[in-house]
């Protein structure tokens, strides 16, 4: 074996065992071989004594060339990609694997399933929007690529066609008319230098996008939220719903009572009632997504020391 196989590594091994026999094999040496390979004091004197047999097979790791134990066959990934791509490309990696163990026979960790089909560019019909952009760009990477096989090519178009055939995750559609349906929230942050968190009051309509109210406060509190409510009926109107989470400033139910009729009315809620404007709350972030979105989006886009102005002055407080 010539040293020009060696792998960079392997190289640097034999290079600082080279170089810790030229200086005598001293302290010194040994210590800055040691410096340079991160190994042991006695690691490093049997890479010396490997060079000084001059055995440059012995720097050469001795599992190169063979297969790992767990490598699947070739036959079996093609079957596999074959079954999913064309039988059960609407189940989801995770259920694959186990159709593949109880319908077929192949015992496979979903791991090894994920590695194989996604090394055929195929997605899982629940996989991350983020996975999907990735697998497209690599696809119309090598789509760009010249002297591409016919087959090749029916690949890579077919791949495309299951990512654009739809989302595994379709948003709800937006609110047809404005004032339909209010997101409101309230989001903590240093919005001005040296000054503490404030909290943001906010409201969006659904159908817009449109930021209808908004409201600087020390707290969440419900004297914020009742001044978005002034400025939504002053500037807007009365809307027909406000979706908000479940604090107990919009929704309280007494512990104990099923019966709606038994359940007590917050503030605020009383106050919607009488305007008559529904209230809808919900535990999950995603519940109001308009505002969620809108909460993170304020304090990384603006500069906060000129969001008071970006603000009307009637939200700033």
């Amino acid at each position: 074996m010539e040293l020009k196989e060696l792998r960079p590594k392997e190289l640097e091994k034999w290079t600082v065992a080279a170089e810790v026999v030229d200086l005598g094999c001293t302290d010194v040496a040994i210590r800055r071989g040691r410096t340079r390979l991160g190994c042991t004091r006695k690691t490093l004197l049997k890479y010396v004594q490997w060079h000084q047999e001059g055995d440059v097979s012995r720097f050469c790791h001795k599992n190169r060339g063979r297969k790992p134990v767990t490598t699947k066959d070739e036959g079996d990934k093609a079957e596999v990609v074959r079954l999913y791509r064309d039988t059960y490309s609407t189940a989801s990696f995770a259920h694959f694997t186990e159709i593949l163990g109880e319908d077929h026979g192949m015992g496979m960790s979903e791991g090894t399933v994920h590695a194989i089909l996604k090394g055929a560019y195929l997605v899982s019909p629940s996989c991350r929007k983020a996975t999907r952009r990735e697998m497209e760009k690599s696809l119309r990477q090598l789509a760009r690529k010249e002297h591409l096989s016919k087959a090749e090519g029916e690949h890579i178009n077919a791949a495309l066609n299951i990512i654009d055939g739809g989302d595994a995750h379709p948003r709800r559609a937006r609110s047809k008319y404005f004032g339909e349906m209010i997101q409101m929230d309230a989001s903590e942050y240093r919005w001005v230098p040296k000054a503490g968190k404030w909290h943001l009051h906010a409201a969006i309509d659904d159908a817009t996008g449109e930021l209808v109210g908004a409201w600087f406060d020390d707290q969440e509190t419900l004297n914020g939220y009742y001044h978005v409510l002034y400025m939504i009926l002053k500037l807007h109107g009365i809307p027909s719903l406000f979706r908000t989470d479940r604090r107990t400033v919009f929704e309280y139910s007494q512990l104990g009572k099923e019966d709606e009729e038994k359940d007590t009315h917050t503030q605020f809620s009383a106050a919607c009632k009488a305007l008559g404007i529904g209230i809808e709350s919900g535990s999950v972030p995603q519940w109001k997504g308009r505002i969620l979105s809108a909460s993170y989006i304020y304090p990384h886009t603006y500069n906060n020391s000129r969001l008071c102005n970006e603000l009307p002055r009637t939200m700033c407080g």
